[in-house]
């Protein structure tokens, strides 16, 4: 049997299969929804929150670069009483654009999604924030990282993002002098702030 990472990335060059899931010795395979289309970065990214999947389509396909019209977005699919995945919502950012590659990574945890748009934030790269009340997904914000990049262009702000509870990590591999660094948020109300910036004590580039 194939891996679902291969299942994953088929996916995402050919516009066929999105994932198959085996629950119980019983394969079951979510289609790409209609309208999609092929070459559109559909499952660059995978999360799984409490009986539903969580499919990021960038809007660009990672493997074949081509000019797309389409922003990126996060399909949720969830599970039906007949045993199979169904589509339940799109979830976009509201001032998302064009090129911003919205779903380049993703993490859930404690009914906070966080989604990443490494293109933002002029480059520099952005990471939404949704929240979910009983079935339903809200935008809930977005945070940036602070400090101004000291070396690249780019600082890869989201590289890698990791939602434990009520705190969310972001990493950033070109900040720091290109020596790297984790920025921590902790949600405060209705939005969140930067609470720590983590940097290895041999980590920065000579």
């Amino acid at each position: 049997m194939r891996s679902t990472v291969a299942l994953i990335r088929s996916g995402a060059i050919l516009g066929l299969t999105l994932i198959s899931l085996t629950t119980w010795g019983e394969a079951q395979t979510a289609h790409i929804p209609p309208g999609v289309g092929a070459l559109t970065g559909f499952a660059t990214a995978i999360a799984v929150a409490d009986g539903e999947i969580l499919v990021s389509r960038t809007g660009q396909s990672p493997f074949i670069p081509l000019k797309t019209d389409r922003a990126g977005a996060v399909h949720v699919f969830r599970a039906t009483a007949a045993g199979s995945w169904a589509e339940a919502a799109v979830l976009a950012a509201t001032d998302g654009v064009v090129g911003n590659e919205f779903g380049d990574q993703m993490a859930v945890g404690g009914g906070t999604l966080a989604v990443v748009a490494p293109k933002a934030n002029d480059g520099d790269g952005m990471v939404y924030l949704f929240t979910r009340e009983g079935d339903t997904w809200s935008e809930a914000g977005s945070v940036v990282a602070s400090i101004e990049n000291d070396s690249l262009p780019a600082e890869a702000f989201g590289d890698a993002v990791a939602v434990h509870g009520d705190v969310l990590f972001v990493a950033a591999p070109r900040q720091n002098r290109a020596g790297g660094a984790v920025y921590v948020f902790r949600r405060t109300g209705d939005g969140w702030s930067q609470t720590a910036v983590i940097t290895a004590s041999d980590g920065a580039a000579t």
